[in-house]
């Protein structure tokens, strides 16, 4: 049967044991089949399995409140209620990756903007409560067939803009993708997509996000000293990849703390990337670079930045998590790109 038989069947029963049935029915038989297909698409293997239990369990109960109230006429009827289950799980999907990747999730509101404002490009949502997007002149076009690092392949040119890589990816595919899909090439590109969650200990987040929030400035430098340590520690590479990317919460460079606290001077951040001070000084007003000026730079490629810097991340956030106990709260929270 489908959602809405199952839900008119609940809707018509009486009697508190055949609509406890009927519900248990409508929940086993449509919902929660549905709710954790949505939740295992948008939150994929990488989350936490708990986490998707959770999310997929906020959705199912906020969709028997909904349908509770339908039932005692507090409520409009549902009338698609397969599109309406997917759409909260959808919600409550967002909720867990604003709250958790808070970054990724700006983003992802910034990919939906530009779609939905542009002249030149469509956003819809299909049937089954996905959502796509593509050039309006091939909205109904067959789905193009694209491997999984399709957004490698396509023709990006250097120092795109968020809105350039967008169009790039949807002249690229010639047909409707699905919008998280669009949104974690867009992610990929921008450095965005390998955001590490805003619990986790990370080296960045000691620089980008937290320093307003230190209490004592002395505090701040020695925690400040201890994440400059560590950097330094890393290999070349990873240095490099994490430092000329590195970013605040608004996105601007968060190497000028470094200067500014007196931790690290620009002639010594050069020495530990192994560039000449002059040329710093140059692209020093350019920070943060994007991961392709960065692979550019480096003459190396775009999923090599992406790789160095996710493994300069979790070394860092190994050795900072396991001196915490002995070095005071190390910063770990609410990491920036």
């Amino acid at each position: 049967m489908t959602p809405d038989a199952l839900l008119q069947e609940f809707l018509r029963a009486t009697g508190a044991e055949r609509e406890s049935a009927a519900l248990e029915t409508l929940l086993s038989g449509a919902l929660e089949p549905l709710v954790r297909a949505v939740v295992g698409r948008r939150l994929g293997g990488s989350t936490p399995a708990q986490d998707r239990e959770d999310t997929a369990a906020d959705a199912l109960a906020e969709l028997i409140e909904r349908i509770m109230k339908a039932k005692t006429g507090q409520n409009e009827p549902i009338t698609n209620l397969g599109a309406y289950a997917a759409t909260t799980a959808h919600h409550s999907c967002d909720r867990y990756l604003r709250d958790r990747y808070p970054r990724r999730h700006r983003l992802r509101s910034r990919v939906r903007y530009f779609v939905e404002n542009s002249v030149e490009h469509i956003a819809w949502q299909s049937a089954s409560g996905e959502h796509f997007c593509a050039l309006r002149a091939a909205q109904h076009a067959s789905a193009p067939e694209l491997s999984p690092n399709w957004f490698f392949e396509a023709p990006i040119p250097g120092r795109a803009s968020e809105s350039a890589i967008i169009d790039a990816l949807l002249r690229y595919a010639q047909g409707p993708v699905p919008f998280d899909l669009l949104a974690e090439a867009v992610g990929h590109l921008t450095g965005i997509g390998d955001e590490t969650p805003a619990d986790w200990s990370t080296a960045e987040t000691s620089v980008a996000t937290d320093a307003p929030a230190i209490e004592s400035l002395i505090d701040q430098r020695r925690r400040l000293e201890r994440l400059w340590r560590e950097i330094c520690s890393l290999p070349v590479p990873q240095r490099r990849a994490l430092l000329l990317n590195l970013r605040d919460e608004s996105g601007n460079s968060a190497l000028i703390i470094l200067p500014a606290t007196g931790v690290a001077s620009m002639r010594e951040i050069a020495v530990i990337l192994e560039i000449d001070a002059v040329a710093l000084a140059e692209i020093w007003g350019r920070l943060p670079l994007s991961d392709l000026e960065v692979a550019e730079k480096l003459g190396i490629q775009h999923q090599q930045v992406i790789n160095l810097r996710k493994a300069a991340r979790e070394r860092l956030g190994r050795r900072l998590s396991s001196s915490n106990a002995g070095d005071g709260n190390i910063p770990g929270r609410s990491p920036s790109n």
